[in-house]
């Protein structure tokens, strides 16, 4: 069973360019999900969202860090964008498929 991702790790994906991603722990461990969670607030869920939004065009998502019905929706059609099982969950498979946004870059992929 994977971990429920709490915190964020920049992933390097070209020279000096890094992108955000949801992680776990304080090894910051990218192997971990996001489920439906509407109670608590999470920097992962952010980082989700703000891809979401910014790199995958899900612009109606709000950036607030929590996994309400908006976001589980939103990965849901990501999901079935890129022909993964549409579960709406958050995991390894929608993390390698879908665009990561970074401040620096823009938006790229793993």
């Amino acid at each position: 069973m994977r971990p429920t991702c709490n915190t964020t790790k920049a992933v390097s994906v070209t020279s000096g360019h890094s992108v955000t991603v949801p992680a776990y722990g304080s090894s910051k461990n990218s192997t971990c999900k996001l489920v439906l969670n509407r109670s608590t607030e999470n920097p992962a869920v952010k980082a989700l969202q703000r891809s979401l939004k910014n790199c995958e065009g899900y612009s109606y998502l709000d950036v607030d860090g929590f996994y309400g019905p908006q976001t589980f929706l939103a990965v849901e059609a990501l999901q079935k964008k890129y022909k993964l099982d549409p579960d709406g969950i958050y995991g390894p498979n929608t993390r390698d498929s879908m665009k990561h946004y970074s401040s620096t870059l823009g938006c790229a992929r793993l």
